[in-house]
């Protein structure tokens, strides 16, 4: 899921950080979608062939995602805006979605509508920032599009839909993504700010899509 962030709330990063650690992953995958997914704590795949592994997991911790939104001003979910998730038309959306509703209403208090529409409308309410969480898919071919790429290039050009650029980690345009040991730190680097800053909510990998990234 990816939340506009020219919208409030969704330009306070405590309210982004709140809604991302209040989600069961792994319920997720094990009560709803059934398909063989993982659980994605961040962006990037596991088990993959590169040498590069994420710092810094997004984990679930809800009596912090509380804490963050009382101080976003929104204790206990009171005075929290009606928002909504866009979703295009597919029955697994809908019940993922509706599972991520509910543990959000159940864990903060939060109550969000979602509204089904066709992919081309998805599409282009996202281009145009016309929407408040959106939920998508994500792929990539190359380690350069993953995750490196995402923050700062688009990746897919579904970062290009969230109404900010995410700033670069130090030493991007130095020379240091042209040796392997530095671009595997700057990947660490702009992994750890996608998931501190959190523009968008990894939700689960497909099964063996790590399997099919090349390095």
């Amino acid at each position: 899921m990816r939340f506009n962030v020219k919208r409030a709330p969704f330009n306070d990063q405590r309210v982004r950080q709140a809604l991302a650690r209040a989600l069961d992953r792994t319920a997720l995958v094990q009560d709803v979608t059934l398909g063989g997914q993982q659980p994605a704590h961040c962006l990037t795949p596991p088990k993959h062939r590169w040498l590069y592994r994420p710092q810094r997991p997004s984990r679930m911790i809800f009596a912090g995602a509380r804490q963050l939104l009382a101080e976003a001003g929104f204790p206990g979910g009171r005075g929290f805006p009606k928002v909504e998730i866009q979703f295009a038309t597919l029955e697994l959306n809908q019940r993922l979605l509706e599972a991520v509703q509910q543990m959000w209403r159940r864990e903060l208090g939060v109550a969000v509508t979602l509204a089904n529409k066709e992919q081309r409308v998805c599409s282009t309410t996202s281009v145009k920032l016309n929407y408040d969480i959106s939920y998508a898919i994500g792929s990539a071919t190359t380690l350069t599009e993953h995750p490196f790429r995402a923050v700062h290039f688009g990746w897919g050009q579904q970062f290009h839909r969230l109404g900010q650029c995410w700033i670069r980690p130090a030493g991007q345009g130095s020379g240091a993504e042209q040796d392997p040991h530095g671009r595997y730190e700057l990947y660490q680097q702009a992994e750890a700010l996608l998931l501190e800053e959190a523009p968008i909510v990894p939700l689960f990998f497909a099964p063996g899509y790590s399997s099919a990234i090349r390095r």
